[in-house]
Order: C-alpha cells, then structure tokens, then sequence
C-alpha cells in the first residue's frame, strides 16, 4: 500500500478499509496479549496499527491532492443562455457550476469533499455533504474565496488512540479540512499544461481562525456549526458526563475550549455543535464511567459453563464464560447492545467491541488514581486469578467492600462452597461466606466480616497461610470439595476466566 500510488479515491478508501479490516484481525493479537500480560506482543500490535492507521491519512491526503490537482475535471460545466432578440442561443463557452460534490463512503470512513469554484458569498446554511450526514459551516473569512473544503469521519480514534488521555472516543472522529483553491490547468492548442506539485504543496490549508487576526478580532470570531453522525451501536444514555472536544495536538490533549451548545440527539445520533476552532473533533467518554465495580459475583453453573455478575457507577453487567470465550448477557435490553447479546467471542475482543459501542470495561492501572484507589500489587492480583480460576468449578467468589481498603499487596474476596452449581443461592447468610486474602507469595483466611465495623487483618486461630488457596482450603471444606479441587479437568474454561479476570480487573478495581 504504501509503496504503490493510488490517485482514484474510490481505490483509495477501498484500500483504506481493507486496512481496517487487519486492524480488526490485529485485535485478535492484542486481545491474546493483554490477556497474557505480554507486554512486547502489545506494543508491538500498537506499533503495526499506528503505522497502518498513520499509512491511511497518508493515502487520503494524496486522493484529495489528485483531486486538487484534477479539480477542472470535477467541476461540472453547463452552458448559459443569453437573449438576442427575441430568440435564445446557447453561449459559445460554457461556464463551471459554482460548487461541487464528491462524497465516498466505507464502513469505517466517510469523506466528503466541496469544491467552491467561484465566489459564492455567505452561506446562511451549513454545507451538507449529502448521504454521509455531515454538515459544517464555511467561516465568512473565507466565503468570498474559492477553496475546497473536506470533511472526514473516521469510525475509530484517528487521533488519540497511542496517547494516555483520561477519555475514550466515542462514535469516531470528525475532522474538518479547509484548503486553498488551486490552480487551473491552461489550455494551449491541444495541449493542457497542470502544474504538478507534492502532496504537502497541493493541500495549502487555510486554518480558522486565521493566524493573521489580532486578539480583539480573535475574540469576536464566529462559532461554526458542525453536525455528524456517529454510529448506530454507539451507547449514550445521557450526555451528563459527555464532553466534545478537539485534539490539541501541539500539547496531545483533548480540549473543549472554543466549544459551545453541544446537542445530542439520541435518536438520530447526530452529534451537533459550535466550534471557534477547526480541528479533529470527538465525543468523549470519561475512561472510569464504567468502573470501579461496586460488586462482583462469580460461579460456575456447570463443569463448562461460569457467570459473572457486575456492578458498574452507570449499570450492571451479566457474562458468561465457556471454555474458550466470553459473552455479554444483555440483561439490560440496551438496543445499541443487542449485536453483542450471547455472541460467543474471544474474551478480549468482546471487551473491545463494548468500548467501541461506549462501555468500557478494560481498566489500566493508570486509571487508579481517577477512580480514587490503590493498585494492587501485581503479583498478589496473579495468584489471586489463578486461585480463583483453578477453583472455579468447586467455590463461587463475591466481592467484599474490604478489599479496598486493606493494603495494597492484599486481595480479598468472600468464598463459599458451590457443589450443586447454583446460578443463585436460595440461603444466603453472611456466615455462608469468609474471607480469603492474598498476598504477593501466600494466601490465607481473615477475620473480615462484611457486618463489622473494623478492619481486622488477623489471621483466624488455628489457621495459617499457605502457596495456594487449595492448601488453605483443606480441612476447612466437606470432602466433596477437596475432592473436586483435585480432579484435573475444564482447564480450558480455568482459563478463559483467568484472562477474563485480568482484562476486567475486578479484584483492583472493586
């Protein structure tokens, strides 16, 4: 791709969605990386998509320059009549039309590009780049110039994705592009003379605002309507903690400084807005929406099959886990969720396509400090997982409201016996569950209740800690338990629930 020179933007984005579509299958290695804590494979998954993704604008600058470069070919001429007496004739040169379209569309990227030939002065209405629901206004500044005007939404963050922002892009990226007219070819005889220039010489842009303005003109500057659409499995159930911003990308941050009357229509899912500043544009969701969990719950309801409980600050989430995958239970009936509703995928990938519909479910431990917690410490989090998910089939776990606030190298969670694989106990006393705690190297029982009113971090009497939680189990358990603890079976389903307890972090962020 990139060593080819494609000028058709029909090829052009036909290219470019075959890019996306490797990024949709490097998911697949990035989602194999994170599940496995290998460090090297994901950066290397985040090295090939920056390059591809940073290959797709390079191709898409160099359509719209051909287009520049081609723009008497796309200007539409038509001829004019003129009266002469009281006949008409058709005049002798015909005249080109005063603006153009040309709007292309694939899955994950739309581009529309409006060609104004000749001056058109003010346009009371945005200009609508028709099939591709965009609309933007041109800045009066520039309403009495011929210029071109390209609008580009991108169905992922184009912008952001390999920087460490607080936010997640939600429904895509919206970029607005405002550049110099070019010049005509000339005609001599039967020859046509076009001046050819590189990419970066072709696409001049015309910033707004205009760098030449003075700070009181700068301030008085007009905001500009803009409008899109994101898509259609894009969850928004309220727009209080939305923000529309644009990426700074002197100082890699997202701003909305210069953004006015945000509207979402949820229907619809038209995005609109006023903007004093043209640049990539996105709507953000805070990364911590969705976590810390308030609760958990995780049990096996057959040798095959476990489930998981969730309890999010917005809403409650249902999976389930079977040897090899994950799938999200829409219990909620959410309609921008039902795609994923009981799709059996890859743990990761599951949990990707959910932070693109706008719930984000893949906390990092930079998201710590937003959330107000401590990270636990790493390797107690390890043993922790692989306690739970070699016990899976014998013990159910729960959350417990201590975990938080014991020291950062202990992980605790409640555990009861679950024989008879109950999705939900009929019984359910407080003196069905104890606690167990894990540390870097060990694991053992504590004296936490959830009735109590102080922590008590000691070990209760008679027992002490051991390697694993089976050890800490035997002889404190019925003799059905310990021995389904020592049948050597459903290590597939062990360990998808181990890759699924890393991605969703529930042991650090509840």
């Amino acid at each position: 791709m990139s060593e080819n020179k494609m000028c058709l933007i029909q090829e052009v984005m036909d290219k470019i969605q075959e890019s996306e579509t490797i990024v949709k299958r490097i998911d697949y290695s990035l989602a194999d990386a994170m599940e496995e804590c290998n460090e090297p494979k994901k950066n290397w998954c985040f090295s090939y998509v920056s390059t591809l993704r940073a290959l797709i604008k390079k191709k898409l600058d160099e359509a719209t320059a051909y287009i520049l470069e081609h723009v008497d070919e796309h200007l539409v001429k038509v001829p004019e009549t003129k009266g002469l007496g009281a006949s008409k004739q058709m005049q002798a040169e015909p005249i080109p039309l005063k603006d153009n379209y040309i709007n292309v569309q694939r899955d994950d990227l739309k581009v529309g590009i409006w060609i104004n030939h000749e001056n058109t002065g003010y346009k009371p209405k945005p200009i609508e780049f028709e099939g591709l629901s965009m609309n933007a206004d041109i800045p009066k500044q520039y309403a009495d110039d011929s210029c071109v005007m390209r609008a580009v939404w991108y169905s992922y963050d184009s912008v952001s994705y390999l920087a460490e922002t607080p936010f997640v892009v939600l429904g895509g990226v919206y970029d607005i592009s405002i550049f110099r007219f070019p010049e005509l070819p000339k005609s001599v005889k039967e020859w046509k003379l076009r001046s050819v220039k590189d990419v970066d010489n072709m696409l001049v842009t015309k910033p707004y605002p205009p760098p030449d303005l003075s700070e009181v003109a700068l301030a008085s500057i007009g905001a500009l309507r803009m409008s899109y659409q994101v898509q259609s499995h894009v969850y928004i159930p309220s727009d209080e903690d939305l923000q529309l911003c644009w990426w700074d990308q002197a100082s890699s941050i997202w701003t909305d400084t210069d953004i006015s009357d945000v509207s979402i229509d949820r229907e619809s899912k038209i995005v609109s807005f006023k903007t004093k500043k043209l640049a990539p544009m996105a709507l953000l969701l805070p990364r911590i929406s969705d976590y810390p969990y308030s609760y958990f719950f995780i049990r096996s309801v057959s040798d095959t099959e476990a489930l998981i409980d969730l309890t999010g600050p917005r809403l409650s989430y249902k999976f389930r886990i079977t040897p090899g995958c994950l799938e999200f239970i829409n219990h909620n009936k959410i309609p921008e969720l039902s795609h994923l509703d009981s799709v059996p995928q890859q743990p990761g990938v599951l949990l990707f396509n959910l932070s693109k519909c706008g719930v984000h479910l893949l906390p990092e431990n930079r998201d710590c400090i937003a959330s107000n917690i401590k990270a636990k410490d790493q390797d107690s989090e390890e043993l922790a997982i692989l306690d739970i998910s070699m016990n899976i089939r014998t013990f159910a776990f729960r959350s417990t409201r201590w975990n938080k606030m014991v020291p950062p190298h202990m992980v605790c969670v409640r555990v009861r016996e679950n024989l008879e694989y109950d999705e939900f106990f009929a019984e359910d006393e407080e003196q069905d569950w104890r606690t167990v705690s894990w540390y870097p190297n060990k694991c053992s029982f504590v004296n936490l209740k959830e009735s109590s009113d102080e922590l008590d971090l000691s070990i209760p009497e008679g027992h002490e800690t051991h390697f694993l939680m089976n050890l800490v189990m035997k002889d404190n358990c019925s003799t059905e338990a310990e021995e389904r603890m020592s049948e050597m079976k459903s290590f597939e389903l062990s360990d998808t629930v181990k890759k699924t307890l890393r991605l969703l972090k529930i042991l650090s962020f509840t």
